[in-house]
């Protein structure tokens, strides 16, 4: 999912690496800290559990590239195999590039269902985090 702000990437960075607050500007229901991470506390080898519609998510941070990438792991909470999620950003004129995708492999024929499930939850995450740096910005 491919989306811009009128934020920089320093800024949308900060909100995507700092998973305690995704309960305030997306549908995320709760956080939870499981590790801290090396170097910063939500950085690279944290591990989180997000709680949302009934699933709890276990992620680790592989790869906290500060202000331009951030990328995780699915460790258990959905049936898919090999789960990374990215987050790109890249600064263009006033806006910043937020690309957020994610590569996993599907149970054996419902690999329709899952592209379309996590396309649906990228699609909405990034918008949210749009909305939220956008209204960062507006307050500086």
């Amino acid at each position: 999912m491919t989306r811009h702000a009128k934020a920089d990437c320093a800024a949308v960075y900060d909100i995507a690496a700092h998973a305690p607050g995704y309960p305030e500007w997306s549908a995320i229901g709760s956080f939870e800290e499981i590790a801290q991470g090396t170097g910063e506390r939500y950085g690279l080898g944290s591990r989180r559990i997000f709680r949302t519609a009934g699933m709890v998510i276990f992620e680790e941070i592989m790869v906290a590239d500060r202000p331009h990438h951030l990328v995780y792991r699915l460790i258990s909470g959905l049936p898919l195999k090999d789960y990374l999620g990215q987050i790109d950003l890249t600064a263009e004129g006033d806006q910043v590039r937020i690309d957020w995708y994610s590569t996993f492999v599907p149970p054996k024929g419902f690999g329709w269902f899952w592209r379309r499930f996590m396309q649906k939850i990228l699609t909405d995450m990034s918008a949210a985090l749009v909305k939220e740096a956008e209204k960062r910005m507006a307050k500086k």
